[in-house]
């Protein structure tokens, strides 16, 4: 028997760096989806219709069947905000879904009896939960872990503080984080839940996370929706306006003193960074853009508009939002005071915000009307 010379080679194995090996494991997680749950993620502009779309979906999953059983034991849509659930409410109305097919879930006790029931649909209010650790702990994933269940989220960001900038949170992460981290829940479930969620607007995070591989680019992969018509496509078919075109500049004018000493400020001591806060809440600054929107409103918007129309102004927080509420008020009173804006006088201004503990809620603002039943002068008015 002849036996064949082998040649035995030294392979050096060279350890990476710490930098490289915490990297390459951050990159990694960032890309591992549907690992214990799988994830959709679907990009519709805004006023597509999502409501609509979450609305027949659910329907869909409700009544889908493999060897006659169902393939969902639960269909749960989270909303995070009031308003966001009564128009699910409406939708599901329009569709001829009447009220007894679903029950709503808005803290732990509601949550745990949704389960128990034989109701299929449930639709979870974020709100009054507060996060949603609160709504899935360890028992309760126990308790999942037998069952399959869909999870809908209509728009999949939210903010726990009304600071839109700083605290932005994605209900995506925050629902699947859960079951990944829970090993009980892994080592005991029996089934894979599915979440879909729903935005106009998601950020690379989101993507990478819950995207779709689509290819390379420069060594990076690239991620897209499973299913989108974008803020742009939806621009270009002219399904909405481009807002872009309509910004209309306002001059601002920074005054200020130089110091004695041309150099101060610039050493490191004295050095500090401006808090986007201190801006945008800055009162003298909201009075002034308050004042220019009031003068607008009388001498040319509601002259375009005829008559009939809505408008919304987003700003940084609700302390913001609150501020600008007074100073729009004040200064829109004084000028409809004048005779020839005397016809605008009853055209409302209103404000919408989450409620929230450290803030008065809207309701208090706007006459005692609440954003879970929204007054019809936001929806249009004449």
């Amino acid at each position: 028997m002849k036996t064949k010379n082998v040649k035995l080679c030294n392979v050096n194995l060279f350890p990476v760096d710490n930098f490289g090996h915490q990297e390459l494991i951050e990159k990694r997680k960032a890309y591992a989806n549907n690992k214990n749950v799988y994830s959709l993620l679907l990009q519709y502009a805004a006023g597509f219709g999502k409501s609509n779309i979450i609305g027949w979906t659910a329907l869909q999953l409700k009544d889908l069947r493999r060897h006659g059983e169902y393939v969902y034991d639960k269909i749960m849509i989270v909303v995070d905000r009031l308003q966001l659930r009564s128009q699910i409410d409406s939708k599901m109305l329009n569709m001829n879904i009447d009220n007894r097919m679903y029950v709503e879930a808005n803290n732990k006790k509601t949550f745990q009896n949704a389960l128990k029931s034989d109701t299929r649909l449930v639709i979870v209010n974020l709100q009054k939960f507060g996060a949603v650790r609160e709504m899935l702990d360890a028992d309760t994933l126990q308790k999942l872990a037998q069952l399959r269940i869909v999870f809908l989220i209509d728009e999949i960001h939210r903010s726990n503080s009304g600071d839109q900038h700083e605290e932005m949170v994605n209900i995506f992460d925050e629902l699947q984080t859960p079951f990944d981290e829970q090993t009980q829940y892994n080592q005991t479930r029996t089934k894979k839940n599915l979440i879909v969620g729903f935005t106009a607007t998601p950020d690379n995070h989101t993507l990478a996370r819950f995207g779709e591989f689509s290819g390379y680019a420069e060594s990076e992969k690239l991620w897209v929706p499973f299913d989108s018509y974008t803020m742009k496509e939806a621009i270009e078919d002219g399904f909405i306006l481009n807002p872009l075109k309509n910004i209309v500049p306002v001059a601002s004018k920074m005054l200020f003193d130089i110091p004695s000493n041309t150099l101060e400020g610039f050493s490191e001591p004295n050095y500090k960074d401006v808090d986007k806060k201190d801006i945008y809440e800055n009162r003298d600054r909201i009075d002034a853009i308050a004042q220019y929107i009031a003068d607008l409103l009388v001498k040319d918007v509601y002259r375009q508009i005829r008559g009939t129309g809505k408008a919304m102004l987003a700003v940084y927080s609700i302390k913001a939002a609150i501020a600008y509420k007074q100073a729009v008020t004040q200064h829109f009173n004084e000028l409809v005071k004048q005779p020839k804006y005397a016809k605008y006088a009853e055209a409302p201004i209103h404000i919408v915000y989450s409620s929230n503990q450290d803030q008065q809620g809207a309701a208090g603002l706007n006459n005692g009307l609440t954003e879970e039943k929204p007054p019809p002068n936001l929806q249009f008015f004449k």
